[in-house]
């Protein structure tokens, strides 16, 4: 933190840093303090591993230093002022990937018919307000990469037989034979869909074990877009990959800049996402990767490219939410499962 102008008073009995009074003050980190202990809640659950996932794209770039905000608040009842809303600093992306495990049974995604690319805002499904002092435990600046659910048509676009690659199941064994570029979007992105024959299947990663992805293939429609850790639902444009050191899946991040966002099925964003799944490359506080489930971050229907989540140099206000406005969040997108119908897009 740079120093001050001129002498400031730093209130003793503030858990957080609050600085006021004095000419300009340049930022860092706001936390709570009674959250900055590591929340390492990665249970080692027998049932299940978590695998990880790479990051797509120019990983450096996306996963250089983030910026982060310290608040200035003249009132020192408020726990934490609310950063500024404003987030056209710009500063990171790259094509990301989050992170899917368990060995439970998935569904395969479903198809809805394309969106249109409209921009006029629409009325909400669920209304949230936004977060008050009270509610914000943490401020920062993130930079934000993204990862989806690909779906290869190899009848379309297939390779020759001497080139295929085996896609191994949770004991080792054989699933099925891919394409090499197959094998390592799905590997990067965590989850996938493989079109052979005319006969669709989707798989997710399970575990990786001596630097091989193992799969498990997704035979239900409890979770059609993918599993993320402990066996929730990844839940399109709703979900974040976080380090699972800093966070911990339940956890309710809140970005300004989105609330207002048309999504595809024509309801609005309304700022909130859960951390439901981790990557690899995904590392450290306010880190977070960003799931569009099957629209590629490339897609000019992918709502993310309206806030310019692709652009490595974009930059973004966060918060991360507690207490009864948390609580409200993860009801609302049905957490640790998705809402029903899930949302509309096409793939």
């Amino acid at each position: 933190m740079k120093a001050l102008k001129n002498t400031c008073k730093i209130s003793a009995f503030l858990s957080f840093a609050l600085l006021a009074g004095c000419g300009n003050i340049s930022s860092s980190i706001t936390t709570n303090g009674s959250l900055q202990a590591k929340q390492q809640q990665q249970t080692q659950d027998s049932v299940q591993t978590i695998p990880l996932h790479d990051m797509g794209g120019s990983t450096d770039e996306a996963m250089t230093e983030y910026f982060v905000e310290e608040t200035v608040d003249s009132t020192p009842q408020s726990p934490v002022q609310l950063p500024a809303q404003n987030d056209d600093d710009t500063e990171a992306k790259t094509p990301g990937l989050g992170e899917t495990p368990q060995k439970n049974p998935a569904p395969q995604p479903q198809q809805p018919a394309p969106a249109e690319d409209d921009t006029k805002p629409a009325t909400p499904s669920v209304t949230l307000p936004k977060p008050t002092n009270d509610d914000i435990a943490e401020a920062g600046k993130t930079k934000p990469t993204v990862y989806y659910f690909p779906v290869f048509n190899e009848d379309k676009n297939g390779c020759d037989k001497d080139e295929v690659k085996t896609l191994h199941g949770v004991s080792g064994e054989k699933i099925i034979n891919v394409c090499p570029t197959t094998l390592l979007s799905c590997g990067i992105q965590g989850s996938c869909a493989i079109i052979q024959k005319g006969v669709r299947r989707s798989f997710n990663i399970s575990d990786r074990v001596s630097g091989q992805d193992r799969y498990f293939e997704m035979t239900n429609k409890e979770c059609p877009f993918g599993y993320g850790v402990r066996s929730s639902c990844l839940d399109p444009f709703f979900t974040v990959a976080a380090d699972l050191d800093v966070y911990k899946p339940g956890d309710v991040i809140f970005i300004p800049s989105i609330v207002g966002l048309k999504l595809p099925d024509g309801t609005v964003h309304n700022g909130y996402f859960i951390v439901r799944d981790q990557g690899r490359g995904i590392n450290g506080k306010g880190r977070f990767d960003f799931y569009s489930g099957f629209l590629n971050w490339k897609d000019t229907k992918n709502p993310f490219r309206k806030v310019k989540f692709e652009d490595v140099k974009t930059s973004v206000t966060y918060w991360k939410v507690i207490g009864d406005k948390a609580e409200a969040v993860r009801k609302s997108r049905a957490y640790p499962k998705i809402p029903m119908p899930p949302l509309k897009q096409s793939n």
